[in-house]
């Protein structure tokens, strides 16, 4: 920098007193501009702590100023480069590309494997605010050279970009197809508060699979390719990454989303744990919502690839870290946590790294994830509530650790023996899907063997209590019926039948009215707070 520094190259470095110099005319007509000024000094040193080094800026490289001859390319019109930030380039480069995620995240890999530690998607959202503002001070420094007779025809150029811009490069602001989705959501049960919906409907969540999803026919759809905006825009989970055919991260159902961030009641300034960054859409919301958001992953490929999401959309606030979810964020605290995989118990490092709480998370039941709010601290007691029903991708490690209180695995189609009626239907209508869900739990509690199966000969999947040999066993149905088969099928269906008894005779209790004690357990070396305790409240 020294050498090109000597040789002439103008010094853009920051230079908050500089900013503030170009800004000062403009501050009381311009919202919002004061409030950027009196942040730079922090939010500069945050950019600092990223690790980038200054270099050298083309200060205009948008695709227009690239040559290419088939074999190489070539960069020209230097006039306005400057010694500064590399972010600057990145950011006028892709700012006129529809889909900048792709070339962000091969920047931003190219400046790690350069500078190990360094956090260039968190320069370039942090940066994206002011990239405006510099250029006001390049139009200032352009005034100062020029005759005074030409000043009057470049007035509007230094106020044009002061004003603090956020630019979203994928259609940003409310978008119809945005409102409508947020009405589906409201239709569909979603419990949107106004700070909620307006997340919702700000947040361009198409930013966040930009390398498409996988259909529910097996087929992938990709930007630009028809009804992907339709299915983006759906209250349906998004596979994003599959490995040997099974799905590893993904952008989950926004309804139950919502239910979730709604539960973990986010106030504008907490700092929000969050395990499993996914697609980064989750992190998007909450920094919507006003949070300082942490998320950690495992997979380094799905952290780099929500990172630049997170920066190709303008999201500032968040930070994704590579790194074992059952250690969180060592050193670090936090308001509330969100986990956004399945988890057989709780780390106690959450509970340690989190006050007040809670700490929302799919804990594992008879085969599915209901979440749960926990709250406690990392030596106890730990106690919960369920929130909802829901089914997660399980997360690895210690974090999916069998224990005392663990159900079977759930059982895929043609594992099972032929199932044959045992008991007739005790209901002439069927229970709803959520209520259905409401007895499954119950069965959860009552029973060990209790999980989520797909029935033989029938296109549908419940709850079975699955026998020893995990070959057969009884299924409960939504009329109250009771299938059962292999051979065991005669005490597995008495068991089923109990539980149906049980359950009617306490009035149906829906799942959210128990209350849930956890212990510790699992892997010793890395124990869990694993649900072990089931209480109803007492019947008034």
């Amino acid at each position: 920098m020294d050498e090109l520094l000597a040789a002439g190259v103008p010094d853009g470095r920051f230079d908050a007193d500089r900013f503030a110099r170009v800004a000062e005319p403009f501050l009381d007509g311009i919202d919002g501009l004061a409030a950027l000024v009196d942040e730079l000094p922090a939010r500069f040193a945050a950019i600092e702590a990223c690790g980038l080094p200054a270099t050298l800026v083309h200060g205009d490289l948008h695709p227009g100023n690239v040559r290419a001859d088939g074999d190489s390319r070539v960069i020209v019109d230097w006039g306005d480069a400057t010694v500064g930030h590399p972010a600057y380039d990145i950011l006028r480069l892709t700012g006129e590309l529809d889909e900048p995620g792709p070339v962000l995240r091969e920047w931003a890999r190219r400046w790690r494997t350069d500078r190990p530690g360094a956090e260039p998607e968190r320069a370039v959202a942090l940066i994206r605010p002011v990239a405006e503002l510099r250029a006001a001070a390049a139009y200032a420094d352009f005034l100062d050279r020029i005759e005074p007779s030409e000043w009057p025809y470049h007035a509007a150029d230094v106020p044009a970009r002061c004003a603090p811009r956020r630019p979203q490069p994928y259609g940003g602001g409310v978008t119809d197809q945005r409102s409508r989705f947020v009405e589906e959501l409201r239709r569909n049960g979603a419990p949107l508060t106004p700070e909620l919906a307006a997340a919702f409907a700000a947040v361009p969540r198409e930013a966040f699979v930009a390398e498409g999803f996988q259909r529910r026919d097996g087929s992938w759809a990709r930007p630009g390719t028809a009804g992907f905006r339709a299915a983006v825009y759906r209250d349906d989970v998004l596979v994003t990454k599959v490995d040997g055919g099974t799905a590893v991260s993904s952008s989950s159902q926004p309804s139950l989303m919502a239910i979730m961030l709604a539960a973990l009641d986010v106030r504008p300034g907490d700092r929000v744990l969050e395990i499993g960054a996914g697609t980064g859409y989750n992190a998007a919301l909450l920094a919507a919502l006003g949070a300082r958001v942490t998320s950690v992953d495992v997979q380094a490929d799905v952290a780099d690839r929500a990172r630049a999401a997170l920066a190709a959309a303008g999201v500032e606030g968040v930070r994704v870290l590579i790194g074992d979810g059952y250690s969180g964020a060592p050193g670090e605290s936090f308001d509330r946590a969100i986990v956004t995989v399945g988890v057989a118990g709780i780390s106690p490092a959450w509970l340690a790294q989190t006050r007040p709480g809670p700490v929302v998370a799919p804990v594992e039941h008879a085969g599915t994830h209901p979440v749960l709010a926990v709250e406690g601290g990392p030596e106890g007691p730990v106690t919960a509530t369920v929130i909802c029903p829901s089914g997660f991708m399980s997360a690895a490690g210690p974090l999916t650790a069998t224990h005392p209180w663990s159900h079977p695995h759930p059982v895929s189609s043609g594992t099972l023996a032929p199932f044959a009626p045992f008991a007739p239907p005790r209901w002439e209508t069927p229970l709803s899907s959520y209520v259905y869900r409401d007895l499954w739990y119950a069965a959860g509690v009552w029973s060990r063997r209790a999980t989520h199966a797909a029935l033989p000969d029938r296109e549908l999947s419940g709850v079975v209590l699955l026998d020893e040999r995990g070959a057969g066993g009884a299924a409960i149905m939504p009329d109250g019926s009771v299938l059962a088969g292999g051979e065991r099928a005669d005490d597995c269906g008495a068991a089923a039948v109990e539980i149906v008894d049980r359950w009617e005779a306490a009035g149906r209790p829906p799942m959210r009215a128990w209350r849930i004690g956890l212990r510790l357990a699992g892997d010793p070396r890395a124990p869990i707070w694993a649900p072990a305790t089931w209480s109803l409240p007492a019947q008034p």
